[in-house]
């Protein structure tokens, strides 16, 4: 309402109410005024009047952006905590059932000693610096400190480690590893054979150090074995490990394949790796393997002795799959049906002829 329609307003009222002075007077004192200001005045004080549009559309903004802000740090702290996770490996049916007929079996067995017992710190730490060609200050300090578990010719042994990997120890074998993992890195020595059944952990991968190099891993399965000459053969059943021959660079693996590292230098083959998890679950697998290497493994496993009457039974392809927990008259007789040979005991001999 502006002060033209004001004073129309007033017009009419005279006309029809006559001359009223104080009314007049009223009205002049009020056109004196900033009506629309007034007005704004009014409205704010009531809580009528609203915010500019501009002024609410930057209120809303900030709102927004201060709940995206939230959002955005909420999720990256619950992706950063399922990234550092750290989550133990799956242990099949198999793998337990394994476990409990090796300890029924008498054959879960093995020593614990200290890695530096009657050695000294200097040697030791020339040892791991020289043979494992660790040179990390961090890694040889903890290993100082490490416990050694050494299995015997007919034994094995289930390990847990301290953040949870769980590894199968095949017989002579021995295995070096600190009480607990600390720094970057979580560092194992060995010599012989085992399946590491690795807990994953994106921050601190999991290395195995042997005299011709080392398997690095996040979280996977595979399994490692120094038992050939001045060797170490690597098989990876699943998941991603990176292999480092000693002086040399790192090659990564992928499920199915076999590593041999030997004079610095690394050989990739694709395999299957059924042989190497069948052992980890409680059985033998031979395909064509001639009867000699095949009496070697279970002389080993059984403590016996081994002799062939003649040259051509040595000779014979076996495939089969035989428990490891079998007695071995059982294995033998497989055997002897299988290879159509006659296989005799006396005490702890085996003949074959």
């Amino acid at each position: 309402m502006n002060k033209e329609t004001l004073d129309n307003l007033l017009h009419d009222i005279q006309e029809h109410c006559g001359e009223d002075e104080d009314l007049v007077r009223r009205y002049d004192d009020y056109a004196a005024t900033d009506a629309e200001k007034a007005l704004k005045q009014m409205l704010m004080r009531t809580g009528t009047m609203t915010r500019s549009p501009r002024l609410e559309l930057c209120r809303r903004y900030r709102y927004a952006m201060a709940a995206a802000v939230a959002a955005f740090l909420v999720c990256g702290l619950f992706w950063w905590w399922q990234y550092a996770k750290v989550i133990p490996p799956t242990v099949s049916e198999e793998v337990q059932h394994a476990i409990a007929m090796s300890q029924k079996s008498g054959r879960q067995e093995a020593s614990v000693t200290p890695f530096a017992q009657n050695l000294g710190t200097q040697t030791v730490s020339e040892n791991l610096r020289s043979t494992y060609h660790i040179q990390e200050d961090e890694v040889v300090e903890q290993l100082l400190t490490a416990k050694q578990v050494t299995t015997r010719s007919n034994k094995e042994f289930w390990l847990t480690l301290p953040d949870g990997s769980l590894v199968h120890l095949n017989y002579n074998t021995h295995i070096i590893y600190p009480e607990k993992f600390v720094g970057n890195t979580r560092d194992v020595l060995l010599d012989g054979e085992a399946y590491f059944m690795v807990a994953k952990d994106r921050l601190h991968p999991f290395r195995v150090h042997t005299p011709q190099g080392m398997a690095t891993a996040y979280g996977t399965e595979f399994n490692v074995s120094t038992r050939g000459k001045n060797s170490t053969e690597i098989v990876l059943v699943n998941g991603s490990v990176g292999v480092t021959p000693s002086g040399s660079s790192e090659q990564l693996m992928r499920p199915k394949q076999k590593c041999s590292i030997n004079d610095h230098q690394c050989l990739m083959e694709n395999i299957d790796v059924e042989p190497y998890v069948a052992w980890n679950t409680g059985h033998f697998v031979f395909e064509d393997c001639q009867l000699w290497r095949l009496m070697d493994v279970l002389s080993r496993w059984y403590g016996m002795k081994v002799q062939f009457l003649s040259e051509p039974s040595r000779e014979i392809l076996f495939t089969g799959i035989l428990s490891r927990y079998n007695e071995i008259n059982a294995s033998l007789e497989a055997i002897a049906t299988v290879a159509e040979v006659d296989i005799r005991t006396e005490g702890n001999v085996i003949t074959i002829k």
